[in-house]
């Protein structure tokens, strides 16, 4: 069989139905494709891009409808095995929300302002336990900060920590240097309370 058909086949049934095994969160910046990055097929990821790569709690005010929409879909109708949430270097928002903790007036938004606010306290851990480091390795470790943020928060919604308990579903972090094209993961630990002093 040759490949041309192989691949007419494998799309007839991917336009019948789709069975992923990944949920992704990444940020909206063009420089960042999970799919590319992670070389994902066509309906292998359901993909959820935005501002910072954020994921609101349950309930939090600035709840994106969307995000938990797909976040229920993916967990409870398409039962992905893994969730993913990768933040990268250089990321703009992160870099908004750090410099208005070093007093600097942002030109954004109520809206884009608000949204930032769910990273706004580990933004704020960030400076307070790296005030030694530069603002260039604040970012750094805030973006990968954020990215755990998310992830925590991925467990406040019933559905999705139902389905970790019940081991049906794992949550893992990433993070894209777009410089080097590095890509660092880790997977969740529930035991996570303190800032980690990255490298």
């Amino acid at each position: 069989m040759n490949l041309c058909l192989r691949l007419e086949e494998y799309y007839e049934k991917l336009a019948e139905c789709h069975k992923p095994k990944f949920l992704i969160f990444s940020d909206c910046d063009s420089r960042v494709d999970p799919c590319k990055i992670l070389n994902l097929e066509l309906g292998e990821a359901i993909v959820v891009r935005n501002v910072g790569c954020l994921v609101a709690a349950y309930g939090q005010e600035g709840t994106c409808p969307s995000a938990h929409a797909a976040i229920e879909y993916a967990v409870k109708e398409l039962k992905v095995e893994h969730i993913l949430v990768i933040g990268h270097t250089k990321c703009d928002a992160i870099q908004s929300l750090m410099k208005a903790h070093h007093g600097e007036k942002s030109d954004f938004s109520e809206h884009f302002s608000n949204w930032l606010k769910i990273g706004e306290h580990t933004c704020k851990q960030v400076k307070e336990v790296h005030s030694s480091k530069s603002f260039e390795e604040q970012c750094t470790v805030c973006e990968k900060e954020c990215v755990n943020l998310s992830m925590q928060n991925l467990l406040t919604y019933p559905f999705v920590k139902e389905a970790v308990a019940a081991k049906k579903i794992s949550i893992h972090a990433g993070y894209y240097d777009m410089h080097s094209c590095a890509f660092d993961h880790w997977s969740l630990d529930f035991n996570y309370t303190e800032i980690r002093d990255y490298h």
